[in-house]
């Protein structure tokens, strides 16, 4: 975290970058021995960055989410942004399914932006990405963290 206790955008994606290589564990929370998506966001801002209570969780959501209970948490416990933001989060569906998938927009190392999310299809761990939607990745809603200085360098 950086001086006086201010979280920055920078302290959100260098925790996310923090959690690459963890493998996938459906509703895991713990580093470098598996983790999901929805939990790549606990683990930061839980236990990383104390933006909510050290023992905030979400649990008890099938391997598949219905994509409502996925958003309501979502609003719930985030500010929504009108474009994804460095440091915020992004709320994805595949083609036009329920929104399901979740990740931490990074600052990309070739220019834009990345998505540093819990792969559990392919990779099966946690990867960051190009940024990219397109038909079959879908944008649903992005969000910042409440405690997070979106103005801060």
């Amino acid at each position: 975290m950086s001086p006086s206790n201010v979280v920055r955008p920078a302290d959100v994606v260098s925790a996310a970058r923090s959690l690459i290589g963890t493998p996938y564990h459906h509703q895991g929370r713990v580093p470098g021995v598996g983790i999901d998506c929805a939990g790549v966001l606990i683990f930061i801002a839980a236990q990383k960055l104390g933006l909510v209570a050290p023992d905030f969780d979400v649990t008890g959501y099938p391997r598949v989410p219905d994509g409502v209970a996925l958003r309501d948490y979502c609003e719930a416990h985030m500010v929504r942004v009108q474009t994804p933001v460095l440091g915020g989060a992004v709320l994805a569906s595949w083609k036009d399914g329920p929104p399901q998938h979740l990740g931490i927009v990074a600052d990309y190392q070739h220019g834009g932006l990345s998505f540093i999310h819990a792969d559990g299809e392919r990779v099966k761990a946690v990867i960051e990405t190009r940024l990219a939607f397109s038909r079959y990745f879908r944008l649903v809603a992005a969000y910042g963290f409440p405690g997070v200085d979106y103005g801060a360098a």
